[in-house]
This record gives C-alpha cells, sequence and structure tokens, in this order.
C-alpha cells in the first residue's frame, strides 16, 4: 500500500448515502463504531476526513499535504467555495432538514446532476447497503497505487453519474470532473510550491487557504495549437501526427486543464514559460498564446475573461491587485539568424531538401544513386533499375519541384497517416469529398456557459450577490470537454484496440469510405453533392442529443464542411475549415459558400415541404445571372411556380435563411453536379 496521499480520493463518502455515515457531509467522521474501527490509519484516510472545513486535529495542523489538498479542492469547484456567507449557511440548513427526513426511510437515495447544456437532470443510486459501504471502505484501506487510476476504473461510472455538490444551482459537474481536476491542482501545487511565491515567501510555508488564495499568484496561458505548412500533397497531413503527439503530450500533464485539437488552457508559475514544460518545441507547430497574472483566488478559466474582471473593478467593485499583467505572443522554433532560401511549404525554415528528386534518390539502391548522382530531375529511366522503378513508379516523372525544409520533407517521409486519402487521390477515377472539421472556441464556450449558469440559478432562486452570478471555474470547462470528447466519438472515431474507424458517419457511408484524421476531422467520399445533406442531418440531431441548451443561446461549437475533387489541395480546404464564420459552414469549391447558425440549419433541413425541383430551377437560374435569380424569387409575376402557397413559402424560406445560402443549397440537392478540380 502507497503512503502517499491521493488527491483524487478526497470525496469518496460523496458517493455515499449519508443516512449511513449518521453525519451531514461526506468526512466519515462521526460514522458508527462498526464502520469506524474497520478504518486503517493512512494518509488517504487523513485527507477524506479533514479536507473541508471545520476544526482540524492539531496532530495535522501543519500538514503540507492535507493544506494542498485543501487549496486544491477549492480551485476545482464548480462555484460552492465561492457561496455568500447566507447562501452557504441556507444550504447547510437544508441539508440537515433533508438528512434528517431521509433517515426517517428506508428509500435508496439518488442524486442528479444537472450539466447546463442538457435538458434535464441525471440522477445515479448513491451507495446505502452495509456490503457497498464496507467494500468502499476496505478499498481505502488498501489502496495500493499513488495516483487515482484504480478508483477510476472502479467507480468511474458512478463518479460521472453523481454530482460534486447535489443542491440545486451547484450540481452542475461530476464527481469524477472534480475528483481529476483536484488531482492536477494538487501535484502542480506540489510540483511547483517552491515558484509560487509572496514577497519571498512560497506556498510551502504557508499554511492558511485564505492567506494562500487572495495573496499568491500564478499565471494562466491560452494557447492555439498552429502548424506553419500549407499541406498540398496527401503526405503534407503528417503534420497531423505532430499536432497529435503534442495534444496528447499537453492531455498527460498536470499544468494543462483544458485541452482539444486546436486549443488549451495551462497555468504555471509566474517565473516559467509554456515552453518550460517541452523539452523543445516541434519545428512544425507554433503555439498563439495570451497570458494573465493573477492571485489564486482571482484566476478565471480564461485570460480574457481574467481580464475582463479586472476592467470591470471600478464599476464593480471587485476586490483585485494594484497590478494585472496581461501579454499576448508567439512561441515557436528558434529560426536561423542568417538569410537562406526558406521551404516552400511553412515558409519558416532553410529549404535544404527538393522534393521529389532527394525523396526518390534517397529511395534508389546505391547503384542507381550513383547512376544519376549528377543528372538533372527527373532522372533518366535508362540508369534506374527496374526494382527501382517499380518502388518509385509514381514520382520518376513528377515535373513539379518544391524546395523544403528538412522538417518539411521529414513529414513526407513518414507513413501516410491518411492511407485512404493517399490512395483516392493517386486513383485515376475523380472522387468527390467532403473534409469535415469540429472546431471549438474557448472564449466564446464560457461566456455562453456562464450565460446559461445565469439563467439556471434563476430557475432555482438562488440569491447569490450580483458580482457572482454566472461565474464559473475551470471544472465546468473540464465537465463540458468530457461531453464534448464523446460527442466527437459518436460522429467518427478509431478505435484502440484494432485501429477501425466506427461511428454515425462510418455507418451511414461505408467505412472504406471514410478517413479519420483527428478526433474532430474527417474526411469522407461521397458520391454527390446531396451527401452533404445527410452529414448535417447526422450531425444536426447528434448536436440536439449532446447540447440542446446551446440552441437556445448560441453555440461554441461550429460545423465546417468543403468539398471538392480529390485532387484539389487540402490547404485551401483547410484556410476554410480552420475560419468557421458561423455555426455551420459548407464550401462547395467553385459553387459557393452557406454559412448559418443552428436556428438557420433546422430550417434548412426542413425543405423537403418544398418541392425540389423549385430549388432547383433557382440554382439554374443562378448560374446565368446570380441577380435575375433574385429578382425572379422576390417578385410574384415572374416566378412561374406550380402553386402559389409553394412560391410564399419559399420567399418566406430564404427570407429567413439568407439567399446566398438558400441558393447554396439549392445546388448541393441537385442531382447532378460537375465540381472544378
Amino acid at each position: 500500500m502507497s503512503d502517499d496521499l491521493v488527491p483524487e480520493l478526497h470525496d469518496i463518502g460523496k458517493m455515499v448515502d449519508e443516512s449511513l455515515m449518521n453525519e451531514d457531509g461526506h468526512t466519515f467522521r462521526r460514522i458508527d463504531d462498526r464502520y469506524k474501527n474497520r478504518i486503517k490509519d493512512n494518509k488517504n484516510w487523513v485527507g477524506i476526513k479533514f479536507h473541508t472545513g471545520g476544526k482540524t486535529p492539531n496532530e495535522y495542523k501543519g500538514d503540507m499535504d492535507l493544506f494542498l489538498l485543501k487549496l486544491s479542492d477549492h480551485m476545482a469547484s464548480a462555484v460552492s467555495r465561492m457561496l455568500p456567507k447566507k447562501e452557504a449557511n441556507q444550504a447547510k440548513d437544508q441539508a440537515k432538514t433533508q438528512n434528517k427526513t431521509q433517515r426517517s426511510d428506508k428509500k435508496r437515495r439518488k442524486s442528479s446532476i444537472c450539466k447546463l447544456w442538457w435538458e434535464n437532470e441525471a440522477e445515479t443510486e448513491l451507495i446505502s447497503d452495509d456490503k457497498e459501504f464496507l467494500e468502499l471502505i476496505d478499498f481505502v484501506n488498501n489502496y495500493s497505487s499513488n495516483d487515482g487510476t484504480k478508483y477510476f476504473e472502479k467507480y468511474g461510472k458512478r463518479l460521472k453519474e453523481c454530482p460534486e455538490d447535489k443542491f440545486p444551482g451547484l450540481n452542475i459537474i461530476s464527481l469524477f470532473t472534480h475528483s481529476k481536476l483536484v488531482g492536477k491542482f494538487y501535484r502542480f501545487f506540489k510540483k511547483y510550491g517552491d515558484d509560487i511565491k509572496d514577497n519571498g515567501t512560497t506556498l510551502g510555508e504557508v499554511y492558511e487557504i485564505k492567506k494562500a488564495e487572495n495573496n499568491f499568484t500564478i499565471k494562466l496561458v491560452h494557447g492555439k495549437i498552429k502548424f506553419h505548412l500549407s499541406p498540398v500533397r496527401a503526405g503534407d497531413l503528417n503534420i497531423f501526427n505532430v499536432k497529435e503527439r503534442i495534444v496528447e503530450f499537453l492531455k498527460q500533464r498536470d499544468e494543462i486543464l483544458f485541452c482539444t485539437q486546436d486549443e488549451f488552457l495551462a497555468i504555471l508559475p509566474v517565473n516559467k514559460d509554456i515552453t518550460s514544460i517541452f523539452e523543445k518545441i516541434e519545428e512544425n507547430l507554433y503555439f498563439d498564446v495570451e497570458e494573465a497574472e493573477a492571485v489564486l483566488y482571482e484566476v478565471y478559466p480564461t485570460p480574457l475573461a481574467m481580464k475582463s474582471r479586472f476592467e470591470r473593478t471600478n464599476s464593480k467593485g471587485f476586490r483585485v491587485r494594484e497590478k494585472f499583467n496581461y501579454a499576448e505572443k508567439l512561441i515557436y522554433f528558434d529560426l536561423s539568424p542568417q538569410i537562406h532560401d526558406i521551404c516552400d511549404l511553412c515558409q519558416m525554415y532553410e529549404a535544404t531538401k527538393e522534393f521529389p528528386r532527394d525523396y526518390v534518390y534517397e529511395h534508389l539502391c546505391e547503384k542507381c544513386r550513383t547512376a544519376v548522382r549528377n543528372e538533372e530531375y527527373p532522372f533518366p529511366l535508362d540508369k534506374i533499375c527496374e526494382s527501382c522503378k517499380n518502388k518509385n513508379e509514381k514520382w520518376l516523372e513528377e515535373t513539379i519541384s518544391e524546395k523544403l525544409c528538412i522538417h518539411c520533407f521529414n513529414l513526407r517521409e513518414e507513413e501516410p497517416r491518411a492511407p485512404k486519402i493517399v490512395e483516392w487521390s493517386e486513383s485515376d477515377e475523380d472522387f468527390k469529398v467532403a473534409w469535415v472539421k469540429i472546431s471549438l472556441d474557448i472564449e466564446e464556450l464560457q461566456k455562453i456557459l456562464e450565460k446559461l449558469y445565469e439563467e439556471y440559478l434563476n430557475l432555482n432562486e438562488k440569491e447569490f450577490e450580483k458580482s457572482r452570478e454566472g461565474e464559473i471555474r475551470f471544472s465546468v470547462l473540464s465537465e463540458f470537454q468530457s461531453d464534448f470528447e464523446n460527442f466527437l466519438g459518436d460522429l467518427m472515431r478509431k478505435r484502440e484496440d484494432d485501429g477501425e474507424i466506427e461511428g454515425l458517419l462510418a455507418d451511414k457511408f461505408g467505412i472504406a469510405n471514410c478517413q479519420w484524421i483527428l478526433s474532430d476531422l474527417f474526411c469522407v467520399r461521397i458520391e454527390s453533392l446531396a451527401d452533404i445533406t445527410e452529414i448535417l442531418e447526422i450531425y444536426n440531431k447528434l448536436f440536439n442529443g449532446y447540447f440542446p441548451k446551446f440552441k437556445k443561446v448560441a453555440s461554441p461549437i461550429k460545423l465546417s464542411i468543403s468539398y471538392s475533387s480529390i485532387k484539389f489541395a487540402f490547404f485551401w480546404h483547410w484556410r476554410f475549415l480552420d475560419n468557421p464564420v458561423n455555426d455551420v459552414n459548407v464550401n462547395l469549391v467553385g459553387k459557393g459558400e452557406m454559412h448559418l447558425d443552428l436556428e438557420q440549419l433546422d430550417n434548412i433541413l426542413e425543405l423537403n415541404e418544398i418541392s425540389v425541383a423549385q430549388l432547383h430551377k433557382l440554382a439554374k437560374i443562378s448560374e446565368v445571372s446570380k441577380e435575375l435569380s433574385k429578382i425572379l424569387l422576390y417578385h410574384k409575376g415572374e416566378w412561374r411556380l406550380v402553386k402559389k402557397e409553394d412560391y410564399e413559402k419559399l420567399k418566406k424560406f430564404t427570407s429567413a435563411v439568407g439567399f446566398e445560402n438558400i441558393l447554396t443549397y439549392a445546388k448541393m440537392i441537385r442531382d447532378q453536379e460537375q465540381l472544378v478540380e
């Protein structure tokens, strides 16, 4: 058994019916003797019993591990630690009354969680019988790991369904998310305790929570993960190998509190830079970061949120430090101090390779290398053996030459990340594909969650201080991330065991026609433009299941689809995919674009009520003149529709969705389309 305190275990009592523990809490302090005598003396029980308020025995008052656990518990809470005293006392009184009522009956107690983006609460049963309770006690007694892995393996499902705080208005995150985040904060404070200082005093020298929260400063970093190169060939998609490695690395770090494929939030001591957590910065990537420094109590989920709080200080009366530091910068691998020819793809580093010449040369046998060493490219075929010809067949007659840096060149040397795309692009057949990207804006996410939380508080009539309404902490973002990742996986995922693709898009279009690239980036081979409607319907239905509340407020999640021949250069698609304009964005290369909010998406998917023939007619006229099609649509006498009511319906619908959007959609649902390459 490990002697280390495992912070993730601290709230294990919240899974237990309080009537079993004979107390108004979850700390096992006043449980019946038949249970108490079974509890062993170890660090985890110290953390479980004394991590909350209340009196701490003298023997533990100088325990640094216990102090850091308490501090981490505060930092990882949703909102409950920020309740004004009056509200906190009311909550305690309500708890006592409720618990007395519960103990008078024998029913199994339930606890519910209300995620801000859901419509309904999810309930779970608490542990309420002797056998399960004794098993839980023995689990803590014999816990042999120094992290929370075994805890989450055994109780993960229940932890995800159990709220961190059970009271309406506060029950907005799961115990699973809270426990994970407490572990991250605890290890962060443990690692950097000597770097976090206040006037020369380190965090490791303080044992008072309020003093630590009000005086010790840390840095919050919001980073966007970008790459330099413009992917042209299918092999350039290997840049996503680099991006995935970085993202997986970041997710394992305790300094990283939130991370998607595009963005991350990190905490650091003020004397550290984000580069300090890497051995080196990947040459192909760079970070666009913004940083803010503040005392622990004033650290909020994004630097801009912190900045806006400080800017509102005078009018709102918040207590803040006199100085607030905020900065923006780019962080990338060191460049050469000398001027050289630069890489055609990334425009950053010295071009030392010629592609495909050097690529082919490195894949020739020694005899063939000698024969063509001084030859211009393409190499004379009569100087290359049959074996080397077969191995390099697709490049030997390539006439387009690119000057590359060693980093971009090495990417093309790797095994292809997207083998199906390589196969489709090298085929003589002109396949049509839809590139699908789902983006998440962290800044927008926080604003939307704050608005939804304000609505939830109003619904539950919670009398929070005006200055605290709608404030959320890191844990709410972490709770959202779990559902967001499940949402992406339901669209398309790659199984860890065998690498096979599954998900709703694979079910609809077939595994052979789907290429998973990243958790938020896919490519689907489709037969016609009309298939894009199928993708939109799948996305919309899944979105309604996961994030229905976003449709009533706004959405931080953006869908982008770009459609063309597989031969069309990917970097043009990427420019569109990586810069969403609205909630849903569709690009038909050479045909038009469509940018919709979620309400417009619902409307446009209901177009089956309007004759498809009318939309085809509109699209056909627009090919002659877009202005003419607009005039005909809005001038009833000139628009020859079969039924008057259909005309009125189409006109009303177009006004709601937008003429450009309806025109693009009309082109999408035509039976036959010819796309430019």
